[in-house]
């Protein structure tokens, strides 16, 4: 699951994201949920929400008994946060770096829109051929997720630093790509 949320300022961000931090540690750890991380981005004004979960319902079964207090409690702390684009996606490809594994500096996402199943996971894999083809310098890991419903693709990657994602994709023109630095990553318990 995916979701981004604007809180308009780079002081309503780390207030956000340290009480995220807060609430999901001190809360018992949901049925089914294997990770969540939370990314800051780049704009002062955005965070990423990436959680991977057993399946959808296990996050539905969630969402009906125990989000709501933990919604509250972040609510209560920045009132006025915009949540947009909560989508369910079902990795499709992953790519990671040949050699040792180094810690991303930066997170790059693009939604990428598609025309059901078989369009998306006929662009999605086009995107993944390419990228193992090319193996760009700086690239720490990449995947490709498509939506359950297949209106979209949402390219995941991790990169060593900004300079690096530039240097290798060169000038995004039109393409919804956004940037997020790494905060914390939780996992199950």
């Amino acid at each position: 699951m995916s979701s981004e949320w604007t809180v308009r300022t780079p002081e309503r961000q780390r207030t956000t994201v340290e009480t995220l931090v807060d609430v999901w540690t001190e809360a018992s750890w949901p049925e089914g949920l294997y990770s969540y991380s939370f990314y800051l981005g780049t704009d002062g004004s955005t965070l990423l929400h990436y959680s991977q979960w057993q399946d959808d319902q296990a996050f539905r079964d969630f969402t009906e008994s125990g989000r709501k207090p933990r919604v509250d409690r972040v609510d209560a702390a920045v009132p006025g946060i915009e949540r947009h684009d909560l989508a369910f996606y079902r990795l499709h490809r992953s790519f990671a770096a040949d050699g040792e594994r180094s810690e991303p500096g930066i997170v790059v996402t693009e939604f990428i829109e598609a025309e059901g199943l078989e369009d998306a996971y006929r662009k999605a894999d086009g995107l993944a051929d390419a990228r193992e083809r090319a193996r760009p310098s700086g690239l720490v890991a990449a995947g490709l997720h498509v939506s359950s419903d297949g209106r979209r693709i949402l390219d995941y990657s991790e990169w060593t630093a900004q300079e690096a994602f530039d240097a290798s994709e060169g000038d995004a023109g039109t393409r919804r790509i956004k940037r997020f630095r790494p905060y914390r990553s939780l996992g199950g318990r």
